[in-house]
């Protein structure tokens, strides 16, 4: 790929000494007007600079597919998402060259693909970079480039998402099996009262395993509050009357396969019912984004207003995460966990240290 800054007095002209250098197929990457100022800033004196690219070992025999693929990256600078379907060598293999950018990104872009950022993301982030480089007229350091990366990150998650917010008065645990909603409430649980004293009552709606309510039963004991079952809606709305004093509630919810509609709309009808229940929905981090995505979108007729991401200390990849985020911007992250350890074991969220992980520099942060 061949990438060349053009200078002229006017866009026109600029276009036109863009085709002429790098031929009808050059990629347009940025615009913009600069402003130079001569003779002790007396004299100033406009004109335009072009970022432009043409990827120089595609071959120019394409069929009618191929020739859509490169109109539609000419217009966009990325692969289409939908429609009609591109053959994926050649088209593939043009993206990726054409966001790869300087040889000092390439360990950079390798390390956010085994992390398991979406290729999508990976190329949207490159973009930038490969943006900023030319900018700066190819001076900037790999650290530089690092730094711009990790800004890049934090801007698309939302560092706003990560900023601890008292939690709801009432406050329910939903997920699929197997993602620790009862060990994390029993953490929730633990540190309100022994870390700040706040008088709170559990619920359980998890009527489908006796081991959960008597797990959850003896959590209760041991923090000397009181724990209710409700084994329907009705009962729920009775709980939460009677405990309404409390300064927390916190329900649990059964750890059920999430593709099984009736859970999904046992929750939804909690949610929808007009009780002040806020829905936090627990994530394994050891789950890959295809699957968080398909229970997202089982969920969210369920109204989630908060994530919490458990079992952080049994993965070292957290792409999945960052996808998950940027894909569903209304959500912020409640907490985190990494271990098994009540109440210790749970943290409060911070995007500094995931972006830390991410770019593999924990011993920094």
């Amino acid at each position: 790929m061949k990438m060349k800054k053009i200078i002229a007095p006017t866009v026109t002209l600029a276009m036109k000494k863009v085709k002429e250098e790098l031929g009808p197929e050059a990629i347009i990457f940025q615009t913009r007007k600069v402003t130079d100022w001569r003779f002790f800033n007396l004299i100033k004196k406009e004109h335009v600079e072009v970022l432009a690219a043409v990827d120089t070992d595609v071959s120019p025999t394409l069929n009618s597919s191929d020739k859509r693929a490169e109109k539609y990256i000419r217009t966009n600078g990325s692969r289409p998402s939908g429609g009609a379907k591109i053959p994926y060598t050649r088209t593939h293999e043009k993206v990726d060259r054409l966001f790869k950018g300087p040889e000092m990104l390439d360990n950079l872009r390798s390390r956010l693909i085994h992390q398991g950022i979406s290729e999508k993301n990976v190329e949207s982030l490159l973009q930038m970079l490969i943006k900023k480089w030319y900018q700066h007229d190819e001076r900037l350091s790999e650290s530089e480039m690092k730094s711009l990366c990790r800004s890049q990150l934090m801007m698309k998650v939302g560092a706003s998402r990560f900023v601890h917010q008292d939690q709801a008065s009432c406050l329910m645990l939903v997920g699929p099996t197997g993602v620790g909603k009862t060990t994390t409430l029993a953490k929730l649980a633990g540190s309100a009262v022994l870390d700040h004293g706040i008088k709170i009552a559990l619920i359980t709606i998890d009527t489908y395993r006796i081991a959960a309510i008597d797990q959850l039963r003896k959590y209760a004991e041991i923090l000397a509050i009181p724990m209710a079952v409700a084994y329907s809606l009705d009962d729920l709305k009775i709980h939460l009357s009677k405990f309404a004093h409390f300064d927390r509630i916190f329900i649990d919810t059964a750890g059920r396969n999430f593709l099984d509609p009736r859970y999904v709309r046992e929750i939804e009808a909690i949610a929808k019912s007009g009780l002040a229940v806020e829905t936090a929905l627990v994530f394994s981090a050891t789950t890959k984004y295809e699957d968080m995505d398909l229970i997202m979108k089982q969920f969210e007729r369920a109204e989630i207003n908060h994530f919490i991401f458990s079992k952080m200390d049994e993965t070292t990849t957290y792409g999945a995460i960052v996808n998950l985020l940027i894909a569903n911007p209304k959500q912020d992250v409640l907490y985190i966990t990494n271990g098994q350890d009540v109440p210790d074991d749970l943290q409060k969220p911070d995007l500094q240290q995931l972006i830390d992980k991410i770019m593999g520099d924990e011993h920094e942060s």
